[in-house]
């Protein structure tokens, strides 16, 4: 529902001269996360012990956690 909803919210309380530049750049957070917990998930997948789940759970973590 966030992905379907919060690009048309931004197009319509963002200023025209920075609307693309606003919802696209949202649109390619998700690329580019997909893509870094992605070589995160495969960098440690090789890891022969239980730090292979857990680093990625660590980044999750971090990443989530709001300062």
């Amino acid at each position: 529902m966030e992905m379907s909803v919060i690009p048309v919210f931004q197009s319509e309380i963002v200023p025209a001269a920075v609307r693309g530049l606003a919802v696209g750049s949202y649109q390619m957070s998700f690329g580019i996360g997909g893509f870094v917990i992605t070589a995160i998930c495969r960098r440690t997948s090789r890891i022969p012990n239980d730090w292979s789940w857990r680093i990625v759970f660590l980044c999750y973590l971090v990443g989530t956690y709001h300062f």
